[in-house]
């Protein structure tokens, strides 16, 4: 049985929803279009992910 979480809680207890596979395609589309505004300005891009 596979569950599948839709909230992260926390350490203060603090409930936020998990982004849906929608979310993804909007937030790519988002950060494509701004590559292609920093790429144009002559701007360096340095992408940072957490866990």
């Amino acid at each position: 049985m596979t569950t599948h979480m839709t909230h992260s809680i926390s350490p203060a207890g603090e409930s936020f929803l998990l982004p849906t596979q929608q979310d993804y395609k909007s937030e790519l589309k988002r950060i494509e279009e701004l590559v292609h505004q920093a790429r144009s300005a002559n701007k360096e891009i340095v992408v940072v992910m957490g866990l």
